[in-house]
């Protein structure tokens, strides 16, 4: 669940892992943003402090685990606005348990670019040609594919590409339209 100091009527949304959550406007004053279980309300996972701006985006990224790396949660910009050049953007924010780094491969016909995140980071954005791309995702140490998927992206538009999960287990790649 994530709450806002600012806000008194309850909580700003409730986010499940593998889910995108919709953006809540926020009154721009500063105010405490915090996350707590489902399981545990009255125990705070983290909070921080953060003063709203005007026309600002910015994505609750919530990783980690309980058994060796705890919970983790990141406040990450988002693209300011839509691209000019009828092109796309996409970035990628690496959440998933098991890898200090990985690699992204986009490829479409003609055409194949790279992406790079250590855990827990973003990478910057990526200017591409819109359309059907194959996404895949590499462990940066040793090249194993921990996920792989075709993502369709629209002229205009900027996506993040969230993977999160554990390597080996089950991983899931979420594309939010930024």
């Amino acid at each position: 669940v994530i709450s806002s100091s600012a806000e008194t009527a309850g909580a700003l949304d409730k986010a499940k892992f593998g889910v995108a959550s919709p953006y809540v406007q926020l009154d721009r004053t500063e105010q405490i943003i915090s996350v707590a279980s489902m399981a545990n309300l009255s125990s705070q996972i983290f909070t921080q402090s953060i003063l709203p701006e005007k026309d600002k985006r910015q994505s609750v990224v919530v990783y980690g685990n309980q058994e060796s790396l705890g919970i983790r949660f990141a406040l990450v910009d988002d693209f300011p606005g839509k691209p000019d050049s009828g092109n796309s953007f996409v970035r990628v924010f690496h959440a998933m348990n098991g890898a200090g780094s990985i690699d992204v491969d986009l490829t479409t016909t003609g055409s194949s670019q790279a992406l790079s995140a250590a855990f827990g980071q973003a990478s910057g954005y990526l200017e591409i040609a819109p359309g059907t791309w194959d996404i895949r995702v590499k462990r940066h140490v040793d090249g194993t594919i921990a996920a792989s998927s075709a993502n369709i992206f629209e002229a205009g538009k900027a996506y993040s590409l969230i993977v999160e999960g554990e390597q080996g287990y089950f991983v899931k790649l979420i594309q939010l339209n930024d």
